[in-house]
């Protein structure tokens, strides 16, 4: 198995390596003068006390002599480097870091040298790597929120809504009312209500199944969004019952709009014999309503005459006078 340039038997640094053998070779021949003086009989004639220690000292200043100065102030240097080196490191780790990265690099060719560039290299990668982990958080984050937005929109929507028809529902009227009173109480402008009911949509339904009469809802559903204008609101009630609210509308307009409807759903494809093709009865009453009561009564009104015009023979529309 291939051994590893950091691992402890291959971490031999010639800075360190060279100022142990001077070190070594220095105390071998401060020790071998010493001995020499002591032992070669040079010095007998003075007391043994001086012999000595003239022999420590002379082996003593040939080792000092001998010593690598250089290495040693090399070796100094090296720990600075050492130290500056851990404390570069250190900010690095704990993302304290003011300096650029290449700095952490200490350009030597000794072992500190090598394991600088092999930390650089890890920060470089480390680093790169959080700051991808930390985009890619962010794009999440805000996906995330995108579509809780979104789904907040389509849950608020879907409680506004009448799921086969694609109409408001009575929330939806309720919200649309508060919009129409602050335009039309502050400018007296006329609002025409008109109530619509299927004619026959129970016989269909009871001979044809809840398919054929889903179809005949969607069929107006779509006639509703096409015919009337942008300011105009259509509501399903409820089984075959719409409310339509047409702000800043006159009477003839509000029955000229109700005919048209009456004829587009004549054109609904019908390929049944029994039961008959269905038609549309319909309710119309205009006021200058002021508050949320009075268009209630307005909608009351409308369906009354709505059931004025079933009693009068269906695929009618009853107009009631308009309020002043």
């Amino acid at each position: 198995m291939d051994e590893s340039p950091l691992q402890p038997d291959r971490f031999r640094d010639p800075l360190l390596q060279g100022l142990t053998m001077r070190l070594i070779a220095a105390g071998a021949a401060g020790a071998s003068i010493s001995a020499t003086i002591a032992y070669s009989g040079t010095l007998t004639s003075l007391p043994m006390v001086l012999e000595g220690s003239i022999a420590i000292g002379s082996g003593v200043l040939t080792m000092l002599a001998m010593s690598p100065w250089r290495r040693l102030r090399a070796l100094s240097r090296y720990l600075a480097e050492l130290r500056r080196f851990a404390q570069q490191l250190e900010a690095v780790v704990d993302g304290t870091r003011t300096t650029p990265l290449r700095e952490l690099i200490v350009d030597c060719e000794h072992e500190l040298g090598r394991i600088s560039r092999a930390a650089h290299d890890l920060a470089v990668e480390a680093l790169t790597s959080r700051s991808h982990a930390r985009l890619v958080n962010r794009r999440m984050n805000e996906t995330v929120r995108r579509e809780t937005r979104r789904a907040i929109r389509n849950l608020e929507q879907q409680a506004v809504t009448d799921p086969l028809t694609g109409l408001g529902n009575r929330r939806a009227m309720q919200a649309r009312i508060e919009e129409l009173l602050a335009t039309t109480s502050a400018s007296d402008a006329c609002m025409a209500v008109l109530a619509i009911d299927m004619d026959r949509f129970k016989d269909i339904n009871d001979a044809l199944g809840h398919e054929a009469g889903d179809q005949c809802l969607v069929f107006l559903a779509h006639l509703l969004k096409a015919a009337l204008r942008r300011d105009d609101c259509a509501i399903r009630l409820g089984g075959d019952e719409f409310i339509v609210l047409m702000p800043n509308q006159s009477e003839q307009g509000a029955m000229a709009v109700a005919k048209r409807l009456q004829d587009l759903f004549l054109q609904m494809p019908w390929s049944h014999e029994s039961p008959p093709r269905p038609t549309l009865s319909m309710g119309l009453t205009l006021g200058h309503p002021r508050s949320t009561s009075e268009i209630d009564d307005l909608i009351r009104q409308a369906d009354k005459a709505l059931y004025q015009s079933k009693r009068n023979g269906r695929s009618r529309i009853t107009s009631t006078k308009a309020r002043a």
